[in-house]
């Protein structure tokens, strides 16, 4: 309790007895005698109690305002220590973003630049064994890969293992596991990706990065060639090399057509003029599909629905019916009963001869207006363990010798020059014209419908 609240207590229970008037105790009551002795003695009592409380109740506000005073000092005190912490704090954070910077700059991950030059690579990746993940259900490409691709990428201190998959998401897959088990020696070091695989992986980071600019054969690619350096209309970004190509082929039988359309306006005329003499695959049939699209990708897509709903009543039974796929279109022609055949594998003429189903007047053909191109890619992972073998067997199979030798073996087009690499045979083609970039993969089933709705109905 407060000393001066004490004293003024006892001093008021003590003039109550005394019965003076706590307020006006210098004056007499009313009534009163003159005061005597003890009464004059409380009188002045009163008076010096009474300056004693002034007195500590000035005390008792010189005290508040210095306890407010010190209060008002420590709070300033506080708040220049709370902002010097402040500052402390902010300059750790900018060291912790220096060293996060330092670290970026250091990182030794596949977006950094890891080999100086080609020759880096070459050192690094004596000895390495990679493996290559690819669809393995063509007997003639297996033939390529392992008895002319292989051997050459050897002579660069390499091996090269083929692993054969059903399916290219089995690699995928398996790449997905192991980023995401940590694993840093994976064991896909190249795979045969395009369309969705690749973008799909590139979204969630699964590709090396900017390794593609570090092969010497990267410059034969032709920079004016979009479907180079697009995978279905994805830019590759350098985290995936063209190796090899699909380009859209027709095929026409010398001894019934003298000249084929070398358009699609052109073949629309022929259309007309020989009525039940061609027809195509129903999309959402693949080749059907693609020829479909190289008309959209070749007029605009309202035009070219345009003409192809025009040719329809004079197709093959009066469009009435379509192939359901590219075997049965095949069959028509061998048969006779159309004159023009198609499909993606540019190969295609030479394996029907070779299995009697065309006959030897049969030669292949590109619209001149252009033809629509799918490349395929290899890409690296971004966890392979052999990354520097990896990066010379790509440069390997970009080598223009390696590349005729699979057009010839394989019936596979090239992504590089090759003039005067090989001998063509007459049922191959060494030039495919003006190509035609792929459509995204989106688009293929939106063009499917449109056609289902507005060619058949």
């Amino acid at each position: 309790m407060n000393i001066s609240v004490f004293i003024a207590t006892l001093l008021g229970l003590w003039l109550r007895r005394g019965r003076v008037c706590p307020v006006m105790f210098a004056f007499p009551r009313k009534n009163s005698t003159q005061p005597t002795s003890s009464t004059r003695f409380r009188f002045w009592i009163a008076v010096f109690a009474s300056l004693a409380l002034l007195a500590a109740a000035c005390g008792n506000d010189t005290s508040t305002a210095a306890t407010d005073t010190a209060s008002e000092a420590g709070t300033e005190t506080s708040d220049e220590e709370a902002m010097e912490d402040d500052e402390e704090a902010m300059e750790d954070d900018e060291e912790a973003m220096e060293d996060d910077e330092e670290a970026m700059e250091d990182d030794d991950s596949p977006a950094a630049a890891e080999f100086a030059d080609f020759d880096a690579v070459l050192e690094a990746a004596q000895g390495q064994t990679v493996q290559l993940w690819m669809w393995g259900g063509d007997s003639v490409l297996n033939d390529y890969i392992n008895n002319t691709l292989a051997p050459a990428v050897a002579e660069q201190g390499v091996t090269l293992e083929q692993v054969r998959i059903d399916a290219t998401s089995d690699g995928i897959n398996r790449i997905i596991s192991e980023i995401e088990a940590g694993e840093e020696d994976g064991a896909v070091d190249l795979i045969w990706v395009n369309g969705s695989n690749f973008s799909q992986g590139k979204d969630v980071g699964l590709w090396r990065q900017d390794w593609v600019s570090l092969l010497p054969n990267e410059a034969l690619l032709n920079a004016d060639d979009p479907t180079l350096f697009t995978d279905f209309g994805v830019a590759t970004d350098g985290q995936e090399v063209p190796w090899s190509r699909a380009a859209f082929t027709f095929a026409f039988d010398s001894d019934r057509v003298e000249n084929p359309p070398q358009s699609f306006e052109e073949l629309a005329a022929w259309v007309a003029e020989n009525p039940g003499r061609f027809t195509y695959p129903a999309p959402p049939d693949f080749t059907g599909s693609a020829f479909v699209r190289q008309a959209v990708q070749a007029l605009g897509e309202d035009a070219a629905f345009e003409l192809l709903d025009s040719m329809t009543d004079n197709l093959w039974q009066n469009g009435n019916n379509f192939p359901i796929d590219e075997a049965e279109l095949n069959q028509l022609f061998g048969n006779g009963e159309v004159d023009l055949a198609m499909s993606y594998n540019p190969n295609f003429v030479q394996v029907n001869v070779d299995q009697g189903i065309f006959p030897d007047s049969t030669a292949p053909f590109v619209f001149e207006t252009g033809t629509l191109q799918n490349v395929s890619f290899l890409a690296l992972p971004a966890n392979s363990g052999s990354a520097a073998g990896a990066i010379v067997a790509a440069n390997v199979t970009l080598d223009p010798v390696l590349q005729a030798e699979k057009l010839i073996q394989v019936g596979v087009p090239s992504v590089v020059d090759i003039d005067g690499e090989l001998e063509p045979s007459p049922f191959q083609l060494t030039d495919f014209g003006t190509p035609l970039e792929e459509l995204q993969a989106d688009q293929v089933g939106v063009l499917d419908e449109r056609w289902r709705t507005e060619i058949t109905q």
